[in-house]
């Protein structure tokens, strides 16, 4: 709550265990909010207060964004051992409405993103921004990807054995302006490993590994 208060200075946000002053009144709390955040951790979703919660907001048409506690040592676990604890009638509602999906991480670079998504993601469910795709939101001093570069030329080998490893490829690419080209041609120093027969590499020699 206090980092995204940061982040979000002109928003009131309501921690229901810092500020629900009477458990009754927990479903009023959840009309006069616009977003509802769940932060899903194990036991979440079979605690009987925060399941009143995500009934009521379902109830009410609020929309919900999702953060994804994935560290076990924090209480977290993966989705589908999440899932497995809510009640089966909530699950469609929950976990396949494409509601904004945020995994939280305590690295502070990288926590930082996910606090600037999480904001993203409850600025875009409010009226003011309900028609907006994406907002240019930056955190100060962050570090953004227009000014990362390379003092030499990368060559990223991006194997065709390597399922999904092309598409992330091309994602570095993009999001790192001139400097990487991709090839799925096997480099000569591991010959003894397959060469790609169907891909569409450009036969330059690899200078790093794209390991997905």
């Amino acid at each position: 709550k206090n980092e995204l208060q940061q982040f979000l200075p002109g928003c009131e946000i309501f921690l229901d265990v810092d500020d629900l002053k009477n458990i009754g009144e927990l479903e009023a709390y959840i009309g006069r909010s616009q977003v509802v955040l769940c932060f899903l951790s194990r036991g979440y979703l079979r605690s009987t207060n925060c399941l009143r919660e995500v009934r009521a907001a379902l109830e009410m048409t609020k929309p919900l964004v999702l953060v994804h506690e994935a560290d076990p040592d924090k209480g977290g676990g993966t989705l589908a051992e999440l899932r497995s604890e809510c009640p089966e009638e909530l699950q469609a509602a929950i976990f396949e409405a494409g509601w904004p999906m945020v995994v939280w991480h305590r690295i502070e670079d990288f926590q930082h993103v996910s606090l600037k998504v999480i904001a993203e993601a409850l600025l875009l469910k409010t009226p003011k921004y309900a028609g907006e795709k994406a907002l240019p939101l930056c955190i100060p001093g962050e570090l953004r990807a227009d000014s990362l570069a390379f003092p030499k030329p990368v060559v990223l080998w991006a194997s065709t054995l390597n399922a999904g490893a092309r598409e992330l490829a091309n994602a570095v690419t993009a999001a790192v302006a001139g400097g990487i080209s991709i090839t799925d041609a096997t480099p000569s120093r591991l010959s003894t490993l397959p060469r790609s027969s169907d891909g569409d590499g450009d036969g330059e020699e690899a200078t790093h590994m794209l390991l997905y």
